[in-house]
Protein backbone atom coordinates (compact mmCIF):
# COMPACT_ATOMS: atom_id res chain seq x y z
CA UNK A 1 0.00 0.00 0.00
CA UNK A 2 1.52 3.53 -0.62
CA UNK A 3 0.72 6.21 1.48
CA UNK A 4 1.23 10.16 0.40
CA UNK A 5 0.85 13.24 1.75
CA UNK A 6 -2.64 15.20 0.87
CA UNK A 7 -2.09 18.05 -0.73
CA UNK A 8 -5.33 19.26 0.42
CA UNK A 9 -4.70 18.87 4.19
CA UNK A 10 -2.38 20.58 6.78
CA UNK A 11 -0.91 19.09 10.05
CA UNK A 12 -1.89 22.27 12.08
CA UNK A 13 -5.11 23.77 10.58
CA UNK A 14 -6.77 20.94 8.85
CA UNK A 15 -7.98 21.41 5.51
CA UNK A 16 -7.12 23.73 2.85
CA UNK A 17 -9.23 25.36 0.36
CA UNK A 18 -9.49 24.27 -2.39
CA UNK A 19 -10.87 24.69 -6.23
CA UNK A 20 -11.04 22.86 -9.64
CA UNK A 21 -10.57 24.93 -12.05
CA UNK A 22 -13.84 25.26 -13.33
CA UNK A 23 -14.88 26.73 -10.02
CA UNK A 24 -12.43 29.51 -10.42
CA UNK A 25 -13.68 29.96 -13.42
CA UNK A 26 -17.82 29.83 -12.38
CA UNK A 27 -18.18 27.61 -14.73
CA UNK A 28 -21.20 25.43 -15.56
CA UNK A 29 -20.88 21.59 -15.95
CA UNK A 30 -20.63 20.54 -19.32
CA UNK A 31 -19.50 24.58 -20.47
CA UNK A 32 -16.12 24.38 -22.39
CA UNK A 33 -13.42 26.66 -21.28
CA UNK A 34 -10.03 26.90 -22.74
CA UNK A 35 -6.94 27.62 -21.79
CA UNK A 36 -7.14 31.37 -22.42
CA UNK A 37 -10.28 32.01 -20.36
CA UNK A 38 -8.39 30.04 -17.57
CA UNK A 39 -5.12 31.86 -17.86
CA UNK A 40 -7.37 35.18 -17.81
CA UNK A 41 -8.62 34.16 -14.58
CA UNK A 42 -5.13 32.84 -12.97
CA UNK A 43 -3.89 36.67 -14.05
CA UNK A 44 -6.28 38.04 -11.18
CA UNK A 45 -6.72 35.43 -8.68
CA UNK A 46 -3.32 33.87 -8.04
CA UNK A 47 -0.55 34.80 -5.75
CA UNK A 48 2.29 34.45 -8.00
CA UNK A 49 1.04 34.34 -11.49
CA UNK A 50 3.99 33.95 -13.57
CA UNK A 51 5.24 30.66 -11.91
CA UNK A 52 1.52 29.17 -12.17
CA UNK A 53 1.23 30.29 -15.64
CA UNK A 54 4.33 28.77 -16.37
CA UNK A 55 3.11 25.86 -14.54
CA UNK A 56 0.51 24.97 -15.92
CA UNK A 57 2.11 25.27 -19.26
CA UNK A 58 4.39 22.44 -18.49
CA UNK A 59 1.94 20.41 -16.87
CA UNK A 60 -0.36 20.63 -20.02
CA UNK A 61 2.75 19.53 -22.56
CA UNK A 62 3.35 16.42 -20.62
CA UNK A 63 0.15 15.47 -20.86
CA UNK A 64 -0.31 15.87 -24.51
CA UNK A 65 3.32 14.15 -24.36
CA UNK A 66 1.90 11.00 -22.44
CA UNK A 67 -1.42 11.15 -24.58
CA UNK A 68 -3.29 11.79 -21.46
CA UNK A 69 -6.57 12.40 -22.90
CA UNK A 70 -8.66 14.19 -19.89
CA UNK A 71 -8.42 18.13 -19.85
CA UNK A 72 -10.97 18.21 -17.39
CA UNK A 73 -10.70 21.79 -15.66
CA UNK A 74 -11.89 19.42 -12.45
CA UNK A 75 -8.63 17.93 -12.72
CA UNK A 76 -6.26 21.18 -12.48
CA UNK A 77 -6.92 23.04 -8.91
CA UNK A 78 -5.74 25.52 -7.02
CA UNK A 79 -5.27 25.86 -3.30
CA UNK A 80 -5.87 29.15 -1.17
CA UNK A 81 -3.43 31.39 -0.24
CA UNK A 82 -4.76 34.01 2.05
CA UNK A 83 -6.24 37.51 0.99
CA UNK A 84 -8.49 36.40 -2.05
CA UNK A 85 -5.35 35.06 -4.07
CA UNK A 86 -4.94 31.31 -4.95
CA UNK A 87 -2.41 28.86 -5.80
CA UNK A 88 -1.92 25.86 -8.38
CA UNK A 89 -2.30 23.18 -6.66
CA UNK A 90 -0.02 19.73 -7.23
CA UNK A 91 -0.81 18.20 -10.38
CA UNK A 92 -3.28 14.88 -10.36
CA UNK A 93 -4.02 12.19 -12.87
CA UNK A 94 -1.04 12.48 -14.96
CA UNK A 95 -1.40 9.21 -16.35
CA UNK A 96 -1.06 7.91 -20.22
CA UNK A 97 -3.87 7.80 -22.11
CA UNK A 98 -3.94 4.07 -24.07
CA UNK A 99 -6.40 5.12 -26.24
CA UNK A 100 -6.18 7.64 -29.02
CA UNK A 101 -7.72 11.46 -28.23
CA UNK A 102 -10.97 11.70 -29.23
CA UNK A 103 -13.19 14.55 -29.62
CA UNK A 104 -14.83 14.98 -25.89
CA UNK A 105 -18.11 16.81 -25.19
CA UNK A 106 -16.62 16.79 -21.32
CA UNK A 107 -15.70 20.19 -20.12
CA UNK A 108 -12.23 20.66 -21.07
CA UNK A 109 -9.46 23.46 -22.28
CA UNK A 110 -10.50 23.77 -25.80
CA UNK A 111 -6.63 24.35 -26.78
CA UNK A 112 -5.85 20.70 -25.88
CA UNK A 113 -8.74 19.00 -27.58
CA UNK A 114 -8.06 16.41 -30.35
CA UNK A 115 -6.49 18.86 -32.95
CA UNK A 116 -3.73 20.46 -30.36
CA UNK A 117 -0.39 19.90 -31.14
CA UNK A 118 3.07 20.35 -29.41
CA UNK A 119 4.12 23.25 -32.15
CA UNK A 120 0.38 24.88 -31.50
CA UNK A 121 1.06 24.63 -27.53
CA UNK A 122 4.36 26.26 -28.51
CA UNK A 123 2.88 29.02 -30.01
CA UNK A 124 0.61 29.73 -26.75
CA UNK A 125 4.06 29.74 -24.50
CA UNK A 126 3.92 33.64 -24.09
CA UNK A 127 0.29 33.42 -22.93
CA UNK A 128 1.69 31.47 -20.41
CA UNK A 129 4.09 34.15 -19.66
CA UNK A 130 6.79 31.83 -20.68
CA UNK A 131 8.84 32.90 -23.39
CA UNK A 132 9.97 30.74 -26.40
CA UNK A 133 13.36 30.08 -25.80
CA UNK A 134 12.50 29.08 -22.24
CA UNK A 135 9.61 27.11 -23.76
CA UNK A 136 11.96 24.90 -25.77
CA UNK A 137 13.84 24.46 -23.12
CA UNK A 138 11.19 22.87 -21.40
CA UNK A 139 10.18 20.93 -24.02
CA UNK A 140 13.53 19.76 -24.50
CA UNK A 141 13.72 18.32 -20.73
CA UNK A 142 10.90 16.69 -21.12
CA UNK A 143 11.33 14.82 -24.07
CA UNK A 144 14.74 13.66 -22.09
CA UNK A 145 12.22 12.62 -18.80
CA UNK A 146 9.92 11.03 -20.93
CA UNK A 147 12.71 9.01 -23.05
CA UNK A 148 13.85 7.15 -20.07
CA UNK A 149 10.13 5.89 -18.97
CA UNK A 150 11.14 2.44 -19.28
CA UNK A 151 13.97 2.66 -17.45
CA UNK A 152 11.88 4.54 -14.33
CA UNK A 153 9.27 2.39 -15.10
CA UNK A 154 11.63 -1.07 -13.83
CA UNK A 155 12.63 0.67 -11.27
CA UNK A 156 11.10 -1.32 -7.95
CA UNK A 157 9.25 1.57 -6.82
CA UNK A 158 7.40 1.56 -9.90
CA UNK A 159 7.85 -2.55 -10.63
CA UNK A 160 6.32 -2.72 -14.07
CA UNK A 161 6.88 -6.12 -15.75
CA UNK A 162 8.30 -6.29 -19.51
CA UNK A 163 4.80 -7.26 -20.80
CA UNK A 164 3.44 -4.24 -19.00
CA UNK A 165 5.75 -2.19 -20.58
CA UNK A 166 5.34 -3.65 -23.80
CA UNK A 167 2.07 -2.74 -23.64
CA UNK A 168 2.33 1.10 -23.29
CA UNK A 169 5.35 1.18 -25.73
CA UNK A 170 2.75 2.55 -28.64
CA UNK A 171 0.96 5.03 -26.28
CA UNK A 172 4.58 6.76 -25.14
CA UNK A 173 5.78 6.69 -28.56
CA UNK A 174 2.89 8.58 -29.82
CA UNK A 175 2.94 11.29 -32.36
CA UNK A 176 2.82 14.26 -30.44
CA UNK A 177 5.83 12.36 -28.62
CA UNK A 178 7.85 12.76 -31.83
CA UNK A 179 6.61 15.98 -33.19
CA UNK A 180 8.56 17.23 -30.00
CA UNK A 181 12.06 14.85 -30.29
CA UNK A 182 12.08 16.47 -34.33
CA UNK A 183 11.31 20.05 -32.64
CA UNK A 184 13.99 19.45 -29.99
CA UNK A 185 16.48 17.48 -32.31
CA UNK A 186 16.47 19.99 -35.05
CA UNK A 187 17.31 22.25 -32.27
CA UNK A 188 20.01 20.48 -30.83
CA UNK A 189 21.38 20.19 -34.72
CA UNK A 190 21.30 24.47 -34.73
CA UNK A 191 23.29 24.65 -31.95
Amino acid sequence: MLTVQRFDRDGVRGRKHYLSAQSLLLAEEGEVVSCLDLIHCMRARCKDFIADARELWCRLMFKLLINSVEAELRKIGFLYAGHDRWVLAPAIDMTPGVKPRLPSTAAQIAELGPQCDVQSLLDLSTTFVLPRAEALGFLSTLVDLIRRWRTVASQFVVGMKPNEMDMLEGVMSNKHFREAEDIVGALRTRA
